[in-house]
């Protein structure tokens, strides 16, 4: 058996010692929730009201609400109720009578807008 040297390391990298930035940034800041006598609305009031906007909204306007989303969010999955059946999909186009449902791995649905009675929303 041979026995094998340790050798020095050929090359050594000198890391330099320096200290790490100082952020400068604002520490504090201050908003009124009252300006002229008039309640600002907080982050959590907007967040309130877009929750409970679309269960206010009638079939008509909930299903216009899904079909005319801006196009940079995905179209927004939903569970729609009828008299009969629960779906699943995204609600894809309308027309005088029927909404068009898309179900992942079945052909488009055809549902009759009298026949719905509830639309809850899933997610993307």
């Amino acid at each position: 058996m041979e026995y094998q040297q340790k050798r020095q390391p050929l090359l050594y990298v000198d890391q330099p010692s320096m200290r790490a930035p100082e952020a400068r940034m604002q520490q504090q800041y201050y908003q009124p929730s009252h300006v002229n006598g008039t309640r600002r609305p907080t982050q959590e009031d907007v967040k309130n009201k877009s929750d409970m906007s679309f269960k206010h909204l009638s079939i008509a306007g909930q299903i216009n609400y899904l079909l005319t989303g801006p196009e940079e969010i995905p179209a927004i999955r939903c569970e729609i109720f009828t008299k009969s059946n629960k779906y699943l999909g995204i609600i894809t186009d309308q027309n005088e009578n029927d909404v068009v449902l898309r179900v992942i791995g079945r052909p488009h649905q055809f549902i009759p807008k009298q026949d719905i009675i509830k639309i809850r929303l899933i997610g993307f």
